[in-house]
């Protein structure tokens, strides 16, 4: 599955677990700059699109995700300005 991240001060990250986790809980796993690990959970819509928007400046996150029904997610590297 694909998590993907657009670099702004509030960032959007969304995971796409496809059509069969529609409306399913995805789990969005944030390891911060101190490495102190914040799990959240969002409902995916209709077609299976969960987002998580985070606000932070001058750091950098780990973020990985995964839903009840699809595979995990690749774990991605986002850098704040």
């Amino acid at each position: 599955r694909n998590v993907t991240g657009v670099q702004t001060c509030a960032l959007p990250i969304s995971l796409d677990a496809g059509e069969e986790a529609a409306f399913e809980s995805v789990y969005f796993q944030v390891e911060k700059a101190n490495g102190n690990v914040v799990e959240f959970r969002r409902r995916a819509n209709g077609d299976g699109v969960a987002t998580l928007v985070l606000a932070r400046r001058n750091t950098t996150i780990y973020v990985y995700a995964f839903s009840e029904t699809s595979d995990e997610s690749d774990t991605i590297k986002v850098k704040f300005k």
